[in-house]
């Protein structure tokens, strides 16, 4: 069985629960673009091949909530950016949606406006 959502908008997280195993979610977030990564267990990250300029930067973690910083890529450089939480921050719940998968799901597709990835 193969459940399909279709979010509001990129740049949205969802967590997915099992409806029967309540240890059991995951964090799903959908970009449209390939500038993403998932920290390592020592909280670090690279995202590579980004092009020369200005961007905003995003770091989302699951009981802490989203932090943003800017930061300027240049050509052939390294850039380097810290986040850092103090444990007191509270997550903006209207970032996070949360999905209940039945029993016998045994996939979920996601997509925004056409976009879609597994």
């Amino acid at each position: 069985m193969v459940y399909t959502f279709q979010l509001k908008s990129e740049d949205v997280m969802m967590r997915l629960k099992c409806d029967i195993h309540s240890w059991m979610a995951a964090y799903v977030g959908v970009m449209t673009h390939p500038y993403f990564s998932v920290s390592d267990g020592e909280g670090t990250f690279t995202i590579a091949n980004v092009p020369a300029g200005s961007y905003t930067i995003k770091s989302w973690h699951e009981r802490f909530g989203q932090q943003m910083k800017m930061v300027a890529v240049k050509a052939g450089q390294t850039t380097t950016v810290d986040f850092s939480y103090a444990g007191t921050e509270k997550p903006d719940a209207a970032r996070l949606q949360e999905l209940v998968l039945p029993d016998g799901v045994m996939a979920a597709t996601f997509g925004t406006t056409g976009d879609s990835a597994r």
